[in-house]
């Protein structure tokens, strides 16, 4: 009879070990962190988009490149702006002028060898202005002065010389003393604004 309680006193130890042991490693798998888990699953994932992400990027620094290496060149629709500085007068001229066919798609380098007499000095796909320096006098000097009654315009050549232009329908006789005894005198303009503004004050 010993022997049986012996045997079933060992026996209930064993479960209650067995039992707690079961305990144990059921609370260890609980306290295992789930966010380390997540984290690992991140880095894995980070790992993989990673090559990717350094292609993409690759690709666009290598468009980048490529649009700013291509050289800018001549719209069909640009502006050709012309300067001319005169020596004599030191004036300078500008002029706009249709763009000719054969400089569109040309580049600011193709365009400087087509006009070799001229300097670029600024070149943009819708605006190209060009100067260069000539002798003598440009033909934008003027001088207002009274001829038979009315206002009369002058052209004023280097050496000048006054050659009648234009003459005016503006009649003196209703104009001021003051007006009438400077254009008696000669009243020199440059520049086509300038004349039509002065000829506007006389109307």
């Amino acid at each position: 009879m010993k022997k049986i309680y012996i045997y079933v006193f060992f026996g209930i130890i064993l479960l209650v070990i067995s039992v707690c042991l079961g305990f144990y490693i059921f609370k260890i798998s609980q306290f295992d962190d789930p966010q380390e888990q997540e984290i690992e699953e991140i880095a894995v994932k980070e790992i993989k988009e990673e090559p990717t992400e350094k292609i993409e990027q690759q690709k666009v620094e290598n468009e980048v490149i490529t649009t700013s290496g291509e050289e800018k060149k001549v719209s069909p629709n640009a502006a050709l702006i012309l300067k001319k500085y005169y020596k004599g007068c030191k004036h300078t001229t500008k002029s706009y002028v249709e763009i000719p066919k054969e400089l569109v798609n040309l580049t600011e380098k193709e365009v400087n060898e087509f006009y070799k007499d001229w300097t670029v000095v600024s070149f943009a796909p819708n605006e190209i202005v060009l100067q260069k320096e000539v002798e003598g006098s440009c033909n934008e000097h003027y001088a207002l002065r009274e001829r038979d009654g009315y206002v009369a315009i002058y052209n004023i050549d280097e050496r000048g010389l006054e050659t009648l232009k234009e003459m005016t329908q503006i009649s003196t006789e209703y104009l001021p003393e003051s007006d009438v005894e400077k254009l008696k005198e000669g009243i020199k303009v440059y520049g086509k604004e300038n004349l039509n503004a002065a000829i506007e004050d006389y109307e």
